[in-house]
């Protein structure tokens, strides 16, 4: 699960999101404040000023100018504090769609692990099943040597022999293939060279009786639905207010001349500023749709919300109906081993 954690390409991935999510959220927010800029300009111009002589006489002149802009649009209705917390909403939202890959991964390291781990077991068994058969086949072909058995017993030990040497193969087979999807989960290339362990672990107890539904509120499923949900709302809001007049101030100052060694000089310094009141009246509906765009989906975030609830729900009650069914099951199985063994016996007894 560490290696997992660390080298798997997909959680890998998972975080550049995340790095994406956490930079937008930082650029909306960033119109929030002031916006600084300076400028540097310098230019040469030549006019004609008496065109009657020849030549015609001309004036050169230079210019040269320095600059500290500034552009502020004051946030008076919160337009830009709801966008900013629409981002913010969906950096967390991020954040838990990380957890919920780190615990997704962690999750199916174990089930590979577990199932490498089965897949070792089953070919023991295979080995066990081919060598039992071939015993089976040694027997009935002495028997058949000295005519106490039929070709036709000897040719039904001959078929689960070879039946039981293909199965050997195919769990063989299946065996690579979970040990090549687990180093491959780790981050490693697939040379089904990574060592497991042949027993699986005991189980200690089972999920304790009275757990509060609201342990579900920990899930980053959950966490990252709501999230979205609260973003979508935040920018309905926005998209409302984006109808309302907008306050902008623009200011400038610096300094301008003709002579270059005269821009850092006081004496020749220039400002202006200017403040602004805008009123969106026609912009062909787009304002308004961006509205009704805005609304439809915090509907579908309200339904993604929903779904992702009771999809929790559903995968609590299967896992939690499935260790009663499973624990039934293994106890049966169990009582069917007994009397195979037993059975096994019996047959060997009377077949000698």
């Amino acid at each position: 699960m560490k290696d997992a954690l660390e080298r798997n390409i997909d959680l890998q991935a998972t975080v550049t999101r995340l790095d994406a999510a956490r930079a937008n959220a930082k650029i909306t927010g960033a119109d929030q404040y002031p916006q600084f800029g300076a400028g540097l300009t310098g230019g040469r111009r030549e006019l004609i000023f008496d065109e009657t002589i020849d030549p015609p006489s001309t004036l050169t002149s230079d210019s040269y100018g320095f600059s500290l802009d500034l552009s502020w649009e004051i946030d008076v209705w919160g337009r830009l504090r709801d966008s900013a917390s629409a981002s913010i909403a969906d950096y967390e939202a991020a954040t838990a769609d990380l957890a919920g890959a780190r615990l997704s991964l962690v999750g199916n390291t174990a089930k590979f692990w577990f199932r490498t781990t089965t897949a070792r077991q089953q070919l023991a068994l295979a080995n066990e099943t081919v060598a039992s058969f071939e015993s089976t086949v040694d027997l009935v072909r002495s028997r058949f040597e000295s005519g106490n058995s039929s070709s036709l017993e000897l040719r039904l030990a001959l078929a689960n022999a070879a039946a039981a040497r293909a199965l050997k193969q195919q769990r063989a087979q299946e065996l690579e293939q979970s040990v090549r999807a687990l180093e491959v989960v780790v981050g490693t290339y697939p040379e089904n060279t990574l060592e497991t362990v042949d027993e699986l672990p005991e189980l200690t107890q089972s999920v304790p009786a009275g757990l509060p539904s609201e342990l579900l509120n920990r899930r980053p499923d959950i966490v990252a639905a709501e999230r979205r949900l609260a973003g979508a709302d935040k920018r309905v809001t926005s998209a409302k207010k984006s109808l309302l007049p907008s306050l902008r101030l623009t200011g400038s100052a610096g300094t301008a001349s003709e002579d270059l060694s005269n821009i850092i000089d006081a004496d020749y310094s220039v400002w202006s500023l200017v403040g602004g009141l805008t009123q969106p009246i026609f912009q062909g509906g787009r304002l308004r749709a961006n509205v009704e765009r805005s609304k439809a989906e915090a509907e579908r975030s309200y339904l993604d919300y929903s779904r992702t609830v009771l999809t929790a729900f559903q995968e609590v009650e299967n896992a939690l109906a499935g260790e009663k069914y499973l624990s039934i099951r293994e106890k049966e199985l169990l009582e069917a081993s007994v009397q195979s063994e037993g059975a096994q016996r019996l047959a060997e007894d009377e077949y000698a």
